[in-house]
């Protein structure tokens, strides 16, 4: 027996992954706080992911304490029928979590892009492809979310469910959101790589800002892993898996804990940043806003027009800010803006035309551009 399946194993999961992910939300909003970065979209629906998975703990530590996780299942009938009520409460309880938080961490993941490349009063095709992206996984999460309160049948209770379970295609449902989970994970994980590396940037710079958004691959993993999980338990069916429900339920809770601990944990990532090197999250948002704004143009103009899009929207005289970075807001206040050494290669195209300059006066900085003479 693997640790997937025993009572320690499952307890030591929930409780590493419980308090790693509670730091990683933690010092998410810590960082906001520090740089008095606005809180956005995607920062809320990580809060909300957060919360279903304190859920996913509690209820794995109740099952485990109530012995119908993380143990073997009971010869005795009786044993079984006495907390058989209890434990499909939870489980189902535990199904409508697992939809949640795994729907809330895809949400904030697509609004993170949003916050990074959706800014200014511009559209393009990637703004109207996250939009999409947003109905699509709130779709995903209200189904699924629904779909365990009905498996057999709209306003059936839960002790109809309990004595008529043969009725109830329960492997359907399994399949069904397993599948349909890491496909969104797949399509949400390489969403912005077209965004970025149609950016008129060297190969190593794309490549080094794709990795920034491929940490989630972690998280992809643990969804590949459960994956493989459920299909074995939906291969076997319901009569190979009636000599031990205690084992297979165990598995789908141990899985789902992991999946979600990873992608939480991978979605803050950029948030340690802050405390480890000192690097605040805007700054590399900035950062990466400065590549897009100034290498998106492949005119020969492009650098004075990248640029005007940035700032068309700042008053004269104001500087440009990072607090607000919703994707329809202009920058206000004052960041250090990065122009980064692909600028050389754009405005080299113009005979040197159009200068990007980082006033470091005060504690933030404004960009101004000098198109020189006309």
């Amino acid at each position: 027996m693997g640790l997937d399946v025993e009572a320690n194993g499952l307890a030591a999961l929930s409780g590493t992954f419980l308090l790693l992910t509670t730091g990683s939300v933690v010092l998410r909003f810590v960082a906001r706080y520090k740089q008095k970065g606005r809180v956005w979209m995607d920062d809320y629906t990580m809060a909300l992911a957060w919360v279903g998975f304190v859920g996913l703990a509690a209820l794995s530590f109740f099952g485990i304490s109530r012995g119908f996780l993380g143990y073997a299942m009971p010869r005795d009938r009786a044993l079984v029928q006495a907390v058989a009520l209890t434990q499909a409460r939870a489980l189902i309880s535990f199904d409508v979590l697992t939809a949640m938080t795994f729907g809330m961490t895809k949400l904030s993941a697509v609004f993170f892009y949003r916050r990074i490349f959706c800014f200014g009063p511009r559209r393009d095709v990637f703004d109207y492809v996250t939009v999409v992206f947003v109905l699509l996984v709130s779709a995903w999460t209200v189904t699924f979310i629904v779909v365990p309160l009905n498996l057999c049948g709209p306003l059936k209770s839960i002790e109809w469910d309990i004595h008529h379970a043969a009725q109830c295609d329960h492997y359907a449902y399994f399949k069904g959101i397993s599948v349909s989970d890491f496909v969104l994970d797949v399509a949400v994980l390489v969403l912005p790589l077209p965004k970025i590396w149609s950016l008129n940037m060297t190969t190593v710079r794309k490549i080094a800002v794709s990795c920034v958004f491929l940490i989630a691959l972690v998280g992809l993993g643990a969804s590949t892993a459960r994956l493989v999980i459920m299909m074995q338990l939906i291969r076997k069916g319901r009569a190979g898996n009636a000599k031990d429900t205690y084992q297979g339920n165990t598995q789908i809770v141990y899985y789902a804990i992991l999946e979600a601990a990873f992608n939480i944990v991978a979605i803050n990532g950029p948030s340690l940043w802050y405390l480890v090197a000192g690097v605040p999250p805007e700054r590399v948002l900035h950062s990466i806003r400065s590549i897009i704004s100034l290498g998106s143009g492949h005119r020969p103009d492009s650098s004075k027009s990248s640029v005007e899009r940035t700032t068309c929207d700042a008053a004269p005289g104001h500087k440009l800010d990072d607090t607000d970075s919703s994707p329809s807001s202009p920058v206000k206040n004052g960041v250090e803006t990065y122009a980064m050494a692909d600028l050389s290669a754009v405005t080299s195209a113009k005979g040197g035309q159009g200068v990007i300059v980082v006033d470091r006066r005060q504690q933030g900085s404004s960009i101004k551009t000098d198109s020189g003479p006309g």
